[in-house]
């Protein structure tokens, strides 16, 4: 019998966490939630997710908005190559969370169904070091369900 799978889920939404605690379990899959400006980088290392799930967008709205905790994990040697679904709404963010190196871009709103398929999809996808070969110009843009060349 293989190990369930580990998925953190970091997002701002109190309600989107709740229901998030009771799907993944659900779908056979332990969950560590937490707000993004209360996640703490270490606990979470420890725990040791294989999947990161994250609404990235940090900031109140009415200035550009910045991925500091994304970022963070991104940069983080325990997590940082570990794979990232990244939550997005706005389709003109769509570039700039390519530089986050997400295994999957998933459109808000999403199903509970989609959400299961993303993690199961990734959940074995190393992120690969960025280089000018392997740049996001290249990914598949699942609000599109298109590849998506810049």
């Amino acid at each position: 019998m293989t190990q369930r799978p580990r998925v953190a889920f970091i997002h701002d939404y109190e309600p989107m966490r709740r229901l998030v605690l009771e799907l993944l379990p659900a779908a056979d899959m332990d969950v560590y939630v937490a707000e993004r400006s209360s996640v703490k980088l270490r606990a979470l290392a420890r725990w040791g997710p294989e999947v990161i799930v994250i609404d990235p967008i940090d900031g109140d709205g009415a200035s550009k908005p910045h991925f500091k905790v994304a970022n963070a994990i991104r940069r983080h040697p325990a997590l940082g190559t570990r794979p990232m679904i990244v939550l997005a709404a706005e389709r003109e963010l769509l570039p700039t969370i390519g530089d986050l190196q997400p295994a999957s871009i998933l459109g808000l709103p999403f199903t509970a169904d989609e959400l299961v398929r993303a993690i199961r999809a990734v959940r074995t996808a190393p992120v690969l070091p960025l280089t000018p070969q392997r740049s996001p110009r290249h990914r598949l843009d699942i609000l599109t369900r298109r590849r998506v060349h810049h």
